[in-house]
C-alpha cells in the first residue's frame, strides 16, 4: 500500500504456530525461509509499516527453536517498523503479548479500506483478507500450472499465503463462490520472479 507506506501480507505464522504448540513440532526451516525472503521484500520497498494478517505470537520463547540469527530477525522487526497484527483474537491477546511485538487488531482500517484475517461471505467492497490461501490452475494440451495467487473482484482482494508456491485452494472451487458472488475475476498468479496475470478462460478446475 504505497500511499501509507505499508507492507501487507498474509500467514507469516500459520494457525497454530504461535500460540497452541511450540514451534518444534512444525517445520522450522519453513518459517526460517519465509523470513528470509521477507527481508528481501522489505529491502526492495522499504516500508515504514509491516501488516501481517494471521495469528499474533504470544511469547517469545514460542520461536526458541529458530536459529539464533533467524530468531533475531524476526523480533528485529518490532523495534524497526510499526508492525500490527490482524487477525481473530489478536484484541483479547493484546496484553499477553510481549513487550515491543507489534500491534494485535481484530481488523484493521487502512487508507480507505478493511484489512481482516479470514474474507467475509457475501458481497463484500474494499476488503483485504488472507487465511484461504487461493491458487490458480492452468492447462493447456502442452503444459499446466498450479500455483497459489492473488484474486480479486476489482472490489475486494484475497491473498496468498506469504512464501509459499505451492498448494492451496483453487479459486474455482465452491468456497470461493461464497466470496466471489460474480463470475468477473482478476488472478495474478506467483512466480518465482514474480507475479503474472492469468486470464479467466485459462482457469481449470482439480
Amino acid at each position: 500500500m504505497p500511499a501509507i507506506r505499508a507492507l501487507v501480507i498474509s500467514d507469516l505464522v500459520e494457525d497454530g504456530d504461535g500460540r497452541r504448540m511450540k514451534l518444534r513440532r512444525r517445520k522450522v526451516h519453513h518459517l526460517s525461509e519465509k523470513l528470509a525472503l521477507l527481508d528481501e521484500v522489505i529491502g526492495r520497498f522499504k516500508p515504514e509499516k509491516i501488516v501481517a494478517l494471521g495469528e499474533a505470537p504470544i511469547r517469545r520463547d514460542d520461536f526458541e527453536d529458530l536459529e539464533g540469527a533467524i530468531h533475531e530477525m524476526f523480533f528485529s522487526y518490532f523495534d524497526h517498523y510499526e508492525w500490527h497484527w490482524v487477525g481473530p483474537g489478536n484484541d483479547q491477546d493484546r496484553d499477553r503479548h510481549d513487550n515491543h511485538q507489534g500491534t494485535a487488531h481484530e481488523t484493521l482500517g487502512a487508507n480507505g479500506l478493511m484489512l481482516r484475517y479470514r474474507p467475509l461471505a457475501g458481497p463484500v467492497t474494499h476488503e483485504i483478507s488472507g487465511h484461504v490461501n487461493p491458487a490458480a490452475f492452468i492447462g493447456a494440451p502442452d503444459y499446466a500450472i498450479r500455483r497459489p495467487c492473488f484474486v480479486s473482484n476489482g472490489m475486494r482482494l484475497v491473498m496468498p499465503r506469504f512464501g509459499s508456491y505451492r498448494g492451496g485452494e483453487n479459486i474455482l472451487d465452491d468456497r470461493f463462490r461464497t466470496i466471489f458472488t460474480d463470475a468477473a475475476l482478476n488472478v495474478w498468479m506467483l512466480g518465482y520472479d514474480g507475479v503474472q496475470p492469468v486470464a479467466c478462460r485459462q482457469l481449470r478446475a482439480d
